[in-house]
């Protein structure tokens, strides 16, 4: 897993500051975890066992609601390829990790509509 940096200014977006608790948890993890494009798996299984596996009180429910505010705010997209469900954070360049090289494991997104 990449090493990531999180910046300070998290402890003063309004935009994080709209996330409950565990919704930030979530977007941590999220960050963490994508590939160096900012991808990530978005199936509520398997974020619930892969981030909250020492947690046994947190359900796929409280996971499919974290992830549906996190892209309600902005802060990630989902798509689906393959059948598989995918998340992306928008500005997914701007994910990096202290590897040399940017490397992506997951699908992209199918292009976003620009609305005319």
């Amino acid at each position: 897993m990449p090493n990531r940096v999180i910046r300070d200014s998290i402890l003063t977006s309004r935009q994080v500051g709209q996330l409950d608790w565990f919704q930030q948890a979530l977007l941590v993890r999220l960050i963490l975890s994508c590939d160096d494009c900012g991808r990530y798996f978005a199936a509520p299984d398997i974020i619930r066992n892969r981030f909250f596996c020492i947690y046994p009180g947190v359900t796929q429910d409280q996971v499919t609601q974290g992830m549906e505010r996190l892209e309600e705010l902005g802060f990630i997209i989902t798509y689906r390829v393959e059948g598989e469900l995918y998340c992306a954070f928008p500005n997914g360049a701007n994910i990096r990790s202290a590897a040399p090289a940017g490397k992506y494991t997951r699908p992209r997104p199918p292009k976003l509509r620009v609305r005319s």
